[in-house]
């Protein structure tokens, strides 16, 4: 009895407010009461969602690679990608130019006071010469048709001015003067537009056999021949040794 009590109160609550809602236009349905426990299942349909529609974008055309800038020189070859790396091996700088040698300007040289050093080499036809002999030097490297200077020295003496042939080789001859001393001399070539050439010669003396002998040899020639002079004195003592040595009856023998 306690528990109907308030399901009717419930029940007239209900329709209550079941009325009020009539007058808005709900239909609500009007509940049952029974004995079973007081449950209600409420049903909620959610509408699935709409998929939205791919969107589609217009296709982008490929683009063409930019055209390389054809520049003209280091500058061109740098921007434009075109020089000795990116278009290959460039053609070679061209080397300037050696400039030309001055033409020579002929000019008679002064008559130098003491043989040069360092000069090309000439060459004499003897090796050794006395008073009156005619000396033939020979010499190179001149110009062709050059005029080249003679000189002969201890005292530096100007034998005269001779002309080279086509070739620049140049051939001189004079005799050895009487006041030449003995020993050793040089010669050398100058020629007119600079170069230079000696030789060395020897000047000897003539006995009364009228053979040349000759002064002022080298120092190395007297230890060469002094070297040898003891060398036959020591073999010549050391056979004397022995034949002094030898037995009594070797000396009969030779007796």
């Amino acid at each position: 009895m306690s528990l109907r009590r308030p399901l009717a109160a419930a029940a007239v609550a209900l329709i209550a407010v079941v009325s009020w809602a009539g007058g808005l236009g709900v239909a609500v349905a009007a509940p049952t009461a029974t004995n079973a426990p007081a449950t209600s299942d409420v049903a909620v349909s959610v509408p699935a969602p709409t998929p939205a529609p791919p969107m589609s974008y217009p296709p982008i055309p490929p683009q063409a690679p930019p055209a390389a800038s054809a520049g003209t020189g280091a500058t061109g070859g740098a921007a434009g990608g075109i020089g000795a790396q990116a278009g290959g091996a460039g053609a070679p700088a061209t080397e300037p130019a050696a400039p030309a040698p001055a033409a020579c300007v002929p000019k008679e040289p002064v008559v130098p006071t003491a043989p040069v050093t360092g000069g090309g080499d000439a060459s004499v036809d003897k090796e050794v010469y006395s008073a009156g002999d005619t000396v033939t030097a020979i010499a190179s490297g001149f110009g062709a048709e050059e005029q080249v200077q003679l000189v002969f020295f201890g005292e530096p003496v100007l034998v005269g001015t001779f002309a080279a042939d086509a070739t620049g080789a140049v051939v001189a001859q004079f005799a050895v003067s009487a006041e030449t001393l003995a020993g050793s001399h040089t010669v050398q070539f100058t020629g007119w537009c600079g170069s230079t050439s000696t030789a060395q010669l020897l000047v000897g003396v003539a006995n009364a056999a009228g053979a040349t002998g000759v002064q002022g040899v080298p120092v190395w020639l007297w230890w060469v021949g002094g070297g040898l002079g003891l060398i036959v004195l020591a073999i010549g003592t050391w056979w004397a040794v022995r034949v002094m040595r030898a037995p009594a009856s070797t000396e009969a023998v030779l007796a």
